[in-house]
């Protein structure tokens, strides 16, 4: 059972009503199991943040970065974020803004991939 704290339910409701533009592009391609039937759920709340999508059957949190993320500050703060997830077992996979808008197709051949392999190799496979 994932943990979070109880404010960030509401923070998360707010950021699904106010998708970016890229976060409502993506979402269009992974929602309803369209990735070899994985389920991704988006703006979840996980270990005190807030994931763009998560896909817990095979533990992997999807951000996708406005240029914001560049500056310094962001920088260190998404790479905490990451090594926190990741000592929980879960990969991160980060996308542009740019590459969101410039290639959906390419994103979602590298998504593909990453779920095909888990798959087929058992990895960081959750049961049903």
């Amino acid at each position: 059972m994932i943990f979070y704290k109880s404010h960030l339910k509401s923070a998360a409701k707010k950021l699904r009503k106010e998708s970016t533009k890229e976060e409502s592009i993506l979402w269009e391609k992974i929602r309803r199991n369209q990735i070899l039937g994985i389920r991704f759920y988006r703006q979840k709340p996980l270990y005190g943040y807030i994931a763009d999508f998560y896909a817990p059957k095979i533990n992997l949190v999807i951000e996708i970065d406005g240029s914001q993320h560049l500056e310094t500050a962001n920088i260190e703060y998404d790479l905490i974020r990451s090594k926190v997830l990741a000592s929980q077992g879960i990969i991160v996979k980060r996308y542009s803004n740019n590459e969101i808008r410039a290639n959906i197709d390419l994103v979602m051949k590298d998504l593909y991939q990453y779920v095909h392999y888990c798959i087929l190799n058992n990895v960081n496979i959750k049961g049903p």
